[in-house]
């Protein structure tokens, strides 16, 4: 039914036969656009083969920016950590130094009271010292 035109009856007895020679240019013909099919195929496959590659060359230049950029972060955590280091001692620093003012202050506030002591004793001294010599010199 494919290909009716290559029956032929034979005899009166009508025997049927088929015409391989006539066959022959139809079967060239569906051969060669196998073959183009196949070439086209594997134009596509060559294709895509190579566009594989790209994607895959991209994918390391990616992932190598990936390792770059997570290098990148831990040199600036570690940079952050240090830095959080040296803030902290700044900080006690500056505690340790705030504390020594504080002594500091107690103790100029004790020297200022002792000064004060010692010129009131030295004014009393000094009206003793008057007193005395008005007695001695009347």
């Amino acid at each position: 039914k494919i290909f009716p035109e290559l029956v032929k009856t034979i005899s009166s007895d009508s025997i049927k036969a088929v015409a391989y020679a006539e066959l022959t240019p139809i079967l060239t013909e569906a051969i060669k656009e196998q073959q183009a099919i196949i070439e086209a195929q594997q134009k596509q496959l060559q294709t895509e083969e190579t566009q594989n590659e790209v994607q895959q060359k991209q994918l390391k230049q990616q992932e190598a920016q990936n390792e770059a950029q997570q290098k990148q972060l831990q040199m600036q955590e570690a940079k952050n950590e240090a830095q959080q280091t040296i803030i902290e001692a700044q900080q006690k620093q500056l505690q340790t130094q705030e504390a020594e003012n504080e002594v500091q202050q107690k103790q100029l506030k004790q020297q200022e009271a002792q000064n004060e002591a010692q010129q009131k004793q030295l004014q009393m001294q000094e009206k003793r010292l008057k007193a005395l010599e008005e007695k001695l010199g009347k």
